[in-house]
């Protein structure tokens, strides 16, 4: 069977007395149901790594091996993560929290989008440019190099060169990625160094003549 996957729900709408649902793997036992409801919102707790505020607490059965498991309303929809418990046993008093979604969601929203994967380049963007880091006095990121078949040549991009009488011939220059302003070569490579493949960004080029373009350019796979 094919199952759609759950979604995130709005925390901020919860209400004390609202039902829950929690899923987890409390002791090994994995794919475990319990059920309860809001017992209270906003409750801030602290442990040896410091203190959490805005959790959920639920009386929902939550024990080791809940910690990272959803808790869900009863649309199915993920309101909170179970983080934490309160007791004097090691197991559910009744007395559960959840970090609640609306600050999760971010948070997943922002590594699935960068999928960084540091220990290989597999896939890291490739726009297919060099830029002038010393421009002539100018602090723009002029273009100096642009690869052959490259994102930036299909997307027609200049590059800056001097031509045979020792004249500089301005092409484009970059000044600015994804609507951040990028005065320095820096600048530039900050932008850059976590856009991944396939990924679209609006770049603001800029010519000589101070005449400036947007252009949207979907980024490539890096050359092995």
């Amino acid at each position: 069977d094919v199952f759609a996957c759950t979604k995130f729900g709005e925390s901020g709408k919860l209400i004390v007395g609202q039902s829950l649902v929690a899923i987890g793997n409390p002791f090994g036992l994995d794919q475990t149901v319990t059920s309860g409801v809001v017992s209270a919102l906003n409750r801030e707790i602290k442990n040896d790594g410091g203190t959490i505020r805005n959790c959920i607490q639920t009386d929902a059965a939550i024990n080791p091996g809940n910690s990272g498991g959803p808790l869900l309303n009863l649309d199915g929809d993920v309101i909170g993560v179970n983080t934490a418990i309160i007791t004097t046993s090691g197991s559910n008093a009744g007395i559960g929290f959840a970090i609640p979604s609306d600050r999760v969601e971010p948070v997943v929203s922002d590594i699935v989008r960068l999928d960084r994967i540091r220990n290989s380049r597999r896939n890291i963007g490739y726009l297919g440019v060099g830029i002038l880091k010393e421009s002539f006095g100018s602090t723009k990121n002029w273009i100096a190099r642009i690869d052959p078949e490259s994102p930036a040549a299909k997307a027609g991009l200049r590059t800056t060169r001097i031509g045979g009488s020792g004249v500089v011939e301005y092409g484009d220059a970059i000044v600015a990625v994804a609507g951040n302003y990028v005065s320095k070569y820096e600048d530039f490579v900050r932008e850059m160094k976590d856009r991944v493949v396939n990924e679209e960004i609006a770049f603001t080029i800029e010519n000589k003549q101070e005449e400036r373009r947007i252009v949207y350019i979907t980024i490539g796979e890096m050359k092995k």
